[in-house]
């Protein structure tokens, strides 16, 4: 029963606790990549908010303090100042709000760029359960092995003691079982390894017994992914940005009022009873300017960006093409790793036939270890791999809702 423990003990050392599902939604949760991605978006936002904010008047105050030597009439020797003033951009010739249009298209690219990454982690713990999945059939399958190699040893064995078998009988099945926990060992570090690594995209752990499965859509409108739609906001924020560069040379009209209060010491007397001084003065004053000539500069800053915008828009063609592209691909994938399934499922068939028979004729004496050994390791991959060629079925239905702008986590079942 060896076997039996050396599989048991990957299973024991994690909580069952996660579901392909779950592991999914908890990456969302705990991945700290995903939680920098969100902060992001964060930023992004206060940004936004900041602009929208600049159509809002400004109000500033001050003081102030000054020390003249010589004095005179109108310079006293001290004066203390303080000051109130409202401001606010009656006309910018649009440049705030194109730039109120830019930030929000910054803030679309950067969520599109959350999801985008939320779908490749999503894909990659996909391929990791998966394999995951793989590695225990594997493990499985090394296990019935090394079953079946114990078996015949003990039955060799109880030969030997009639007479009827020799020590290098139970030496070549030996070193087949050995070297069949060898694979049982590295087989254990490869599950391990996925284990970690599901842990570290999700933070939680991975449920060994859950057996989730995609659901198979064959007929799907095609989305556009996100990295296209980043390419498309990106385009759009450069070009509200040259607009908010055009914008110098439209009128700017400001309005401010500003009031004043002073009080003066040191001060020469006039002569007349009376300070001339002002101790609190109201200005009100609106202005107006426009650019006329600045070189050319600025239509040339537009031109560069424009010139940006059109770099965006040829990568965004470039990769709604490659999205068809690779859609096709994963459409095809599908119908290949079908047809694997059939082969699959037939080689296994035909594996046990050949094992059954090949262990009845070795059993009788007919067939040599030669034949039993490699028909064992023939049925014991065949089992292997038509659970690894179920678990690619299942990761190329994620990869084809993926290609197809979806969410894969949206058909889990």
């Amino acid at each position: 029963m060896k076997y039996t423990w050396l599989m048991v003990i990957p299973l024991f050392g994690f909580a069952q606790t996660g579901n392909l599902k779950s592991l999914i939604e908890e990456a969302s949760k705990h991945n700290q990549n995903i939680q920098a991605k969100s902060q992001q978006i964060d930023a992004k936002e206060a940004e936004l908010d900041a602009q929208k904010r600049t159509f809002w008047p400004t109000l500033d105050i001050g003081v102030s303090e000054s020390l003249t030597d010589p004095v005179s009439l109108v310079s006293p020797g001290k004066i203390t100042s303080g000051f109130m003033k409202i401001g606010m951009d009656i006309y910018d010739g649009g440049k705030r709000g194109a730039l109120k249009r830019a930030k929000g298209h910054e803030y679309q690219a950067v969520a599109y760029e959350k999801e985008a990454f939320k779908k490749s982690v999503t894909l990659d713990i996909v391929h990791r359960y998966y394999g995951f999945k793989a590695y225990q059939a594997q493990l499985e399958a090394l296990g019935e092995k090394s079953k079946a190699l114990s078996a015949q040893m003990n039955r060799i064995r109880r030969f030997k003691s009639t007479g009827l078998a020799v020590q290098d009988d139970i030496d070549k099945l030996q070193a087949a079982y050995d070297e069949n926990l060898y694979q049982i060992e590295a087989v254990k570090m490869a599950l391990e390894t996925q284990r970690q690594n599901l842990k570290l995209l999700s933070g939680v752990e991975i449920a060994p017994n859950s057996n989730s499965r995609f659901v198979m859509l064959k007929s799907l409108k095609l989305d556009s992914l996100e990295n296209v739609k980043i390419l498309n906001a990106r385009a759009d924020a450069i070009e509200e940005s040259a607009d908010a560069i055009g914008a110098v040379y439209r009128p700017q009209v400001r309005v401010e009022d500003t009031y004043v209060k002073s009080n003066y010491d040191d001060v020469v007397d006039s002569g007349f009873g009376s300070n001339i001084l002002l101790d609190h003065q109201n200005a009100l004053k609106i202005s107006a300017t426009m650019r006329l000539f600045d070189g050319g500069t600025t239509s040339k800053i537009q031109e560069s960006l424009r010139y940006q915008k059109l770099a965006l828009k040829s990568q965004k063609a470039y990769a709604t093409q490659e999205q068809k592209s690779y859609f096709s691909l994963a459409k095809r994938r599908l119908l290949t790793v079908e047809a694997q399934l059939g082969s699959a499922k037939s080689g296994l068939i035909a594996s046990r036939s050949s094992y059954k028979a090949t262990l009845l004729r070795y059993e009788q004496g007919i067939a040599d270890h030669i034949e039993y050994l490699e028909a064992l390791t023939v049925e014991s991959e065949a089992s292997a791999r038509l659970k690894a060629v179920e678990y690619d079925y299942e990761i190329a239905k994620s990869l084809y809702y993926y290609y197809a702008g979806k969410d894969p986590k949206e058909y889990v079942k």
